[in-house]
Formats: C-alpha cells, structure tokens, sequence
C-alpha cells in the first residue's frame, strides 16, 4: 500500500475545503459569479480522488519530470530544439501555416461581401433617383455594374470657405442618398 492511498483522501478533502473557504470570500468580495467559478475549481481534487485520477495525474508528472531531466543533459534534445527552431523561421518566412492563410482568405472574402451588400443597400431602387444621380440602373434580376454601384465624382471647385466642415458633412450625406 503506498503512502499516497493512505493519506491521499484526507490530502484532496483539504485542498478542496481550504478552496472552498477562499471562494466564499471571492463570492463576498467579487460577486456570485466569481465564487461559483472559484468552487468549481476548488472541487477539482475530491473529483480526482474519487474517480481514481490522481493516480494518473501523479504519473503524468513523475513522466513530465524524468523527461525535463534526461532533456536538459541532453546534447541531442538540444539539437532537435534547434530544428524545431529552424522549422518554425522556415515556416514564417514561407508565409505561415496553409491553415491560417485559408482563415484569412475566409474574412477577406466575408469582409468583401458586406462591403458589396453595403454597397447595394446605400442605392435605393428608385430608378429615376439613380439617373438623376448620374449612375445607371440595372435591370432587374441582372447584377448592377460596379459603375452602377457608386455614383459619379463631380469635381468640385475650391471655395472660399474651403474649411467649412458642414460641406464635408453634406457631400457624404449625398453620396449615400440622404437629403
């Protein structure tokens, strides 16, 4: 019978009650939330003795520390962190991961697409409104020409008042169709 078997019970009910005390304090101090999240922490080590887990968990460390130590006297575990080093430079400088890239292409294409609808939605479907503001209206059932999208840019003279922020304000507002 091992020491841990003996006294292992009485080790995790501590850890778990001691817990438990410090989470009714962080329920007064920080709110209910908090302290409920705090006592599902604090009941981690009953659950893992009663279901027989602190048995593989003291494996899992004693394997991660007999590891750590053949590593760090290892010439030959040092090599492979050095090529793991390599790989990971080799993999930056190439472009990243595919993955990642295919991530990026999914939110250009979205980004893309709600620009459009934003696109469509600023014109109105007025078709003699679209004349007047010197775009053309496409025919229904058909895609508008990107022309068709955005209206045409009139060049405007400098005024004298060219700092005036109100004629900013209102060229925007009639661009997007709004009076």
């Amino acid at each position: 019978m091992s020491v841990w078997s003996s006294i292992g019970g009485a080790v995790c009910v501590a850890i778990t009650v001691l817990g438990l005390v410090l989470s009714w304090r962080i329920g007064r101090k920080s709110g209910a939330s908090r302290g409920m999240r705090a006592a599902a922490w604090s009941l981690i080590p009953v659950a893992a003795y009663l279901t027989n887990a602190v048995g593989l968990i003291g494996r899992l460390v004693s394997a991660v520390v007999r590891f750590a130590g053949s590593f760090v006297f290892s010439p030959k575990s040092w090599a492979g962190v050095a090529v793991l080093g390599v790989i990971v430079v080799l993999f930056l400088v190439s472009g990243g991961l595919p993955l990642l890239n295919r991530r990026k292409a999914r939110e250009r294409r979205k980004l893309a697409k709600a620009k459009a609808k934003a696109g469509d939605s600023g014109a109105s479907g007025d078709p003699l409104q679209a004349v007047t503001a010197g775009t053309r209206s496409a025919p229904t059932g058909l895609a508008p020409s990107p022309r068709a999208k955005a209206p045409a840019r009139t060049a405007r003279a400098p005024s004298a008042d060219a700092d005036d922020d109100m004629s900013d304000v209102q060229e925007i507002l009639r661009r997007h169709g709004i009076k």
